[in-house]
This record gives C-alpha cells, sequence and structure tokens, in this order.
C-alpha cells in the first residue's frame, strides 16, 4: 500500500502539514459557523488562499494526498461513529423513502447534466453529495470514478451552497406547512445533504427534531456502501466496454476497499466489539481528518479553472436539490 511506503510519507508531510494546520483553524472557527461547518470552512479557505497566494510545488504531494489517502482513511475512522442497530430501525421505517430518493436523485442528474453538458464525474459527485451525505459521499466515491482534486472541490462548494440554503429555507417551509417536530425531522434527515447543516436545520427548527432527524441522517450515511460498490461495478463494466474486452481490467483494482473498513468499525460499534470511548475516539479522528483531506482539497483547489466552468453545476445542484427535497415531503406527508 502506498500510505504504508516511507518515500510516500516523505514526499507528502510538508504539503500534509499545511492541510492540518489549516484544518486545526478550520475546525476551531468553523464549528461557529453552523451552516457551514470545519469542513465547509477548510475548503473554502484553503481555496481562497490558494487563488491568492501561489502554492508552492513541493506542497502538491501532501495536498494531493490529503485529498485521496487521507480522505479514504477518514472515511473508514467514521464508521465508528455509527451504531447499525439504531440505523437499523429507522432505516425499516424510512427504507422506501430512502430508496426512492436516492434513485430520483441520480436519474435527474444524469438527464439534467447531460443536457447541461456537464461532465460524468462531476455530475456523479454532485448527485451522490445531494442524495447520501454531502462531503462524506463525494470523499466515498471520488477515488472509485478516478475523480480530480479540481472535480472534488468543485462539487463540494456546490452541495455547501445548498446546504446555506436550507438552514435558512427549511425552517421557514416547515412552519409554514405547519410540520410537526418529528415529520421536519425525517425531512431534515433526508433532504439535507451534510450532517452539521442536518443539526442546524433541525435545531433551528424544534429542538424535538434533532433525535429524529440525526438517525435519519445516520441510515443516510449506510447507503454509502452499496453506493460505492454500485459505481464499481459500473466502472468496470464501463472500462470493459470502452476497451473493446478489456482483459486486463480488474474489478479488485476498482472496487473501493476502504469501505469495507467502514463497515467493519461500524459492526464493531453495534455489537460492543469497541468500547464506547475507542469508538468516539475513533470517530472524531474521522472527523477531523475529513477536515484535514478538503482543506488540502482547498489549498490545491484552483478558483479560476472552476468559475470558468460557469454556474451549469450549480443549476445542476438547484434541480437535485429541489428534486430530493419535494419528493421527500410528498412521501413524508402521504
Amino acid at each position: 500500500m502506498k500510505i504504508l511506503q516511507f518515500s510516500f510519507w516523505k514526499a507528502a508531510l510538508p504539503g500534509l502539514a499545511a492541510a492540518v494546520v489549516l484544518a486545526v483553524v478550520a475546525s476551531r472557527v468553523g464549528r461557529h459557523i453552523s451552516w457551514l461547518g470545519p469542513a465547509g470552512f477548510g475548503i473554502l479557505a484553503g481555496a481562497a488562499i490558494a487563488s491568492l497566494v501561489p502554492i508552492p510545488a513541493r506542497l502538491r504531494p501532501g495536498l494531493s494526498a490529503a485529498g485521496k489517502q487521507i480522505l479514504q482513511l477518514a472515511v473508514i475512522l467514521l464508521g465508528a461513529g455509527l451504531n447499525l442497530a439504531a440505523v437499523w430501525r429507522t432505516g425499516v421505517n424510512t427504507l422506501a423513502l430512502m430508496l426512492v430518493t436516492i434513485s430520483a436523485v441520480f436519474i435527474a442528474a444524469a438527464v439534467i447534466g447531460r443536457a447541461l453538458r456537464i461532465p460524468r464525474n462531476n455530475r456523479d459527485l454532485v448527485a451522490a453529495g445531494t442524495a447520501i451525505c454531502g462531503g462524506s459521499a463525494i470523499a466515498a466515491i471520488a477515488p472509485v470514478i478516478g475523480a480530480d482534486e479540481e472535480e472534488i472541490g468543485h462539487s463540494i462548494s456546490v452541495v455547501f451552497l445548498f446546504n446555506l440554503a436550507a438552514v435558512v429555507l427549511f425552517p421557514i417551509l416547515g412552519h409554514a406547512l405547519g410540520l410537526d417536530p418529528h415529520t421536519f425531522g425525517v425531512w431534515a434527515g433526508t433532504a439535507v445533504n451534510d450532517t452539521s447543516s442536518v443539526l442546524a436545520t433541525a435545531l433551528a427548527y424544534d429542538d424535538a427534531s434533532v433525535p429524529v432527524a440525526t438517525l435519519v441522517k445516520m441510515t443516510r450515511t449506510v447507503m454509502i456502501v452499496p453506493m460505492a460498490v454500485i459505481f464499481a461495478v459500473v466502472v468496470a463494466r464501463r472500462a470493459r466496454t470502452e476497451g473493446g474486452g478489456g482483459a486486463s481490467f480488474s474489478l479488485a483494482r476498482t472496487f473501493p476497499w476502504f469501505v469495507l473498513g467502514f463497515l467493519l468499525l461500524s459492526v464493531l460499534t453495534t455489537w460492543g466489539g469497541l468500547p464506547p470511548e475507542w469508538a468516539s475516539g475513533l470517530n472524531g479522528a474521522g472527523k477531523f481528518l475529513i477536515v484535514v483531506a478538503l482543506s488540502g482539497i482547498g489549498l490545491n483547489t484552483n478558483l479560476g479553472k472552476i468559475l470558468r466552468t460557469g454556474t451549469r453545476p450549480v443549476v445542476l445542484g438547484a434541480c437535485l436539490w429541489l428534486v430530493v427535497m419535494v419528493l421527500a415531503l410528498v412521501m413524508i406527508r402521504a
């Protein structure tokens, strides 16, 4: 494994150190900006710095490593924060809602994304972030589909834009529609992208909405596993088709093995294989590494290139967000 090689760390250390420093700042500042959170602050601050100050070439290997190897490690550690028993209980009641909304988002992304002539990786990343759980879902499928740092950074920026909109608009709409706290919690947990934004939205509406929204959001997070596996299979089939048989292509190389680590830690947490303090510590480390990874991606992101792509990805994000928001509300109230 590349991450276990001394040469990897020797080249990556300067850039990773820069990402860690920014992540520490983001963790302190971002927690006070509920709609953005530490991860959002990290990637946006990193991109702002990179657009104002030339990034030394010696930092590039570490910043790239943050967006790849460190991101995968973070996804694994986040599994320690999931209790699959609680997720199962909630999932039984919301499974149809999850499957329909997630499927609708990916179908809409394929149709609208093609119509807007948005590259396949970009539309897949925005769809995953919108349908499942923001930056974590994007982090999970990015290495599977071979997305680069620019595609990841742009997609996460689009998703965070609608996190902000959700925190402001959802409570207003919830009160206008007369939703009770439980119904609003299910809606927020299904239709708001990022965990911090789900919690901020639920808190802004009613304290009683928070536990429901949290459990529904946890259930959505588990969908990372089948989604990543499905993408791995699709990528494998696509490679065979485009390669005219692709005898040299191996599904094992494409399969997201790090997702199995995520699932293993979830299982250990659920059935007591990890002491609670260990599970809490690993989950906390995973959350911090997500901030490190996204800070590194931000520092490696060229805002000029992103801006030159125009407003089409934002239009796609808006359309997908409306699909999941409206469809979830209709199904919940049916």
